[in-house]
C-alpha cells in the first residue's frame, strides 16, 4: 500500500496553527489583564531603541561626512 505525502499541505497547516497561537498568546500578551501596563513598557522601549538609532545613524553620518571631506583634501593636495 502507497502512502501519500502532503508535507507541502502540512508545512502551511503548521505555519497557520502557529501564527493562530502566536497572535492568540500576543493579544493576550497586550489586551489581556495587565496588557495595558505592558504596552506602556514596550511603548518606552520602542522609544528608547528609537533614539539609540537616530543617535547610532547620526554618529555614522558624521562619519561618513569626515571621511568624504579627508578624501576631498587628499585629492585636492595631490592635484598641485
Amino acid at each position: 500500500m502507497h502512502k501519500h505525502h502532503h508535507s507541502g499541505e502540512n508545512t502551511a497547516l503548521g505555519f497557520l496553527l502557529g501564527a493562530a497561537v502566536t497572535a492568540t498568546i500576543g493579544s493576550f500578551f497586550l489586551y489581556g489583564p495587565e496588557g495595558q501596563q505592558r504596552r506602556k513598557k514596550m511603548e518606552k522601549w520602542f522609544e528608547s531603541v528609537k533614539e539609540k538609532t537616530e543617535e547610532k545613524v547620526a554618529d555614522v553620518k558624521d562619519r561618513v561626512e569626515n571621511a568624504y571631506e579627508d578624501v576631498v583634501e587628499d585629492l585636492r593636495g595631490e592635484e598641485k
